[in-house]
């Protein structure tokens, strides 16, 4: 009866009328969706909000609109006025729920609006099954980061091993380019110190050619002092 699949039916009525007229509404109230408060016709839609109603408690530990009451009148204005409590915040003082995923999973199973609840109750377990498996669900909006949250979720040891690599190699490129710059200061030391050595040499060559009486006249007159002076002011 709460799920629309069947009617009461009074054996002692010659004509047989349902028993479940508009007016009765026979329904249990906790588990109503809002259009059969209304009195509207009961779609698929219908038995989605029960599931939804049903997983809610098993997950909260309390029906959806316990909170309001619980005479028919304030439950049926609460169904039909305002959202369920978040199903993980209903759970938090018993066992937390682990991530948004049910949360969302159940509203939309809940919404008030059929059309935006689950088209069957076969989508509706597909989805549950997606989040059984660590994939993402249909219940929630689509991004970058909640995909590829559940893809490092789903993949942990492949993604562990993937990013002790990457931080493998970037700390091996670390120490080649710390590696190779020290190598070039060291080069560039020992050249300036071949350079160094190479003007020295070139000094002394030039002073004692300069000293040799037998190259330059006077050169015998060169003292010691000024030798060790344009030695020191080339060094």
């Amino acid at each position: 009866l709460d799920f629309g699949v069947a009617k009461m039916l009074d054996p002692g009525i010659e004509d047989a009328t349902p028993v479940t007229r508009a007016e009765m509404r026979i329904m249990t109230i906790d588990y109503a969706a809002p259009e059969q408060i209304r009195g509207e016709p009961v779609t698929t839609a219908t038995d989605v909000y029960g599931l939804g109603a049903l997983l809610y408690e098993l997950l909260a530990g309390r029906r959806p609109f316990s909170v309001h009451g619980g005479s028919r009148p304030s439950l049926e204005r609460a169904i039909l006025d305002h959202d369920p409590e978040l199903p993980s915040l209903a759970a938090a003082k018993s066992e937390a729920l682990p991530d948004g995923d049910l949360d969302k999973i159940v509203l939309k199973a809940m919404a008030k609006e059929p059309a935006q609840r689950y088209a069957s109750a076969e989508e509706l377990a597909r989805d549950i099954e997606r989040y059984l498996a660590g994939e993402p669900v249909i219940a929630r909006k689509p991004s970058v980061s909640y995909r590829l949250g559940k893809f490092v979720r789903r993949n942990r040891l492949a993604t562990g091993a993937t990013i002790v690599s990457v931080l493998l190699l970037a700390g091996l490129g670390a120490t080649m380019l710390f590696q190779s710059r020290r190598v070039a200061r060291e080069r560039d030391l020992a050249r300036a110190e071949q350079e160094r050595a190479n003007r020295v040499v070139a000094l002394l060559v030039d002073l004692f050619s300069r000293a040799n009486p037998e190259n330059t006249p006077g050169g015998s007159d060169l003292t010691i002092g000024e030798f060790l002076k344009k030695v020191e002011s080339t060094v």
